[in-house]
């Protein structure tokens, strides 16, 4: 076995027991900037095989550099704390073969976002020529720094110079993180609870068409009058109701309640709409009770709020991962006060924190992205899944949510009458 090595005064060889949880994260990604590495997958580095001088070519990524003097690779992590002020260390794991520092110098270093740099956390200082080295380094000096705001850490593995190749078999960091207490589930009420299996259209241009033979409508919150939602009703439908939580459209009525300083970049790709600033809840929070007020007064059964997942968006904000599940709460809240169902809108990266709070969920294109199993807890839950497609020639779509259980449909992306349904 190896030596153990970290260098800096951040960090520590003597490792103690922390009040909360640890969890072993992997890269998920990988970025060449110079050099190349080989082609093994990055699951390899998720298992610690090679000792001394073991050499199964199979179980480890060489990494290569070019003829720039060096090699300079990127990996990223997503931090399993929902809260990065939550985090209280964060440990290096890595295994290393090599050339010794003398020769040629490997470092690995974290990226500081609030200094906007890179911080070296360990090296190949103590590594013997081409045999493996564990290599340990602890960092629990405000750790917090090296999370950015999409709850994402970035690893940069650099040499100095051209010599040699390097090798890593291993690589991993163990997040230690505070537990805070557990907020309690939001309250049984008796606002409509769906669950999987029904059909589902949405209609929010064109000439209206509620002939379409569904369970459910989901509609335009001001633009449909209360007297369509109360004949769908009549006959058995249920009505959920749309609104955008997360922007502002200069088209709707309440748009002056809107203070400049909440108003953030234009929503790309559509005209007219701008994001908003969630975090601050005393300026929105009252024009979105209006809103779903509105809904109430409507007769919706449930409410569609869009466009809260700001935080994993150019909003012009910074907006953090804790930001934006205080914010979809407090929505959920006001939803439930109102006696009405309240859906997730394809923030799926929140999936587990806010399950108990929302009712159902919608998600646009996860079958293009390959991302609908993450939705997979609501089902779980006997919550509803749908799934808009708006690419029609996905043959494999239907099939895809009858496999998860999901309630899929295809549309325009206009979100005019015509529908496919999956039902």
């Amino acid at each position: 076995m190896g030596k153990l090595i970290s260098i800096g005064m951040l960090f520590v060889m003597v490792l103690t027991a922390s009040v909360g949880q640890a969890e072993v994260i992997f890269p998920f990604k990988q970025v060449d900037k110079k050099g190349e590495v080989s082609e093994q997958p990055l699951a390899v580095l998720q298992t610690l095989e090679q000792f001394d001088e073991d050499d199964d070519w199979d179980t480890y990524q060489e990494f290569d550099p070019d003829s720039d003097r060096r090699y300079r690779g990127i990996y990223i992590f997503k931090s399993p704390a929902n809260d990065a002020s939550q985090i209280t260390k964060i440990e290096l794991l890595a295994n290393y073969r090599g050339s010794e520092m003398s020769y040629q110098k490997w470092e690995i270093k974290l990226r500081d976002f609030q200094a906007k740099k890179w911080v070296t956390i360990a090296n190949n200082a103590e590594a013997q020529d081409w045999e493996w080295l564990q290599i340990e380094a602890l960092i629990n000096e405000n750790p917090q720094r090296f999370v950015n705001k999409k709850n994402k850490i970035k690893l940069l593995y650099r040499s100095n110079n051209n010599k040699d190749a390097s090798q890593l078999d291993y690589l991993a960091l163990n997040i230690s993180a505070s537990t805070p207490p557990p907020e309690p589930p939001p309250e049984n009420g008796s606002w409509w609870k769906p669950t999987a299996g029904l059909s589902w259209q949405f209609q929010y241009a064109g000439t209206m068409d509620y002939s379409t033979d569904v369970d459910v409508f989901n509609l335009d919150l001001f633009d449909t009058p209360a007297t369509d939602i109360a004949a769908l009703k009549a006959q058995g439908k249920k009505v959920v109701c749309y609104f955008s939580a997360g922007s502002i459209e200069d088209w709707r009525t309440d748009k002056q309640q809107f203070p400049a300083s909440v108003i953030g970049n234009d929503y790309s790709g559509w005209a007219g709409e701008k994001w908003l600033d969630i975090r601050n809840h005393d300026a929105l929070l009252p024009i979105m009770q209006a809103r779903i007020e509105l809904a109430a007064q409507k007769g919706c059964d449930a409410v569609d709020p869009d466009n809260i997942n700001g935080y994993e968006n150019n909003t012009g904000f910074n907006i953090s991962y804790a930001d934006q599940i205080s914010y979809n709460k407090a929505l959920a809240d006001l939803a439930h006060e109102e006696n009405l169902a309240i859906g997730l809108k394809n923030d799926l990266d929140q999936v587990a924190d806010l399950l108990a709070y929302f009712d159902f969920a919608v998600n646009e294109s996860c079958y293009d992205y390959n991302e609908c199993n993450l939705l997979s807890p609501f089902i779980a839950a006997n919550k509803p899944v749908v799934s808009i497609d708006y690419h029609t020639a996905n043959n494999g779509f239907c099939a895809r949510m009858t496999q998860l259980n999901m309630d899929g449909i295809k549309k325009h992306l206009n979100l005019d009458a015509w529908l496919q349904s999956c039902q």
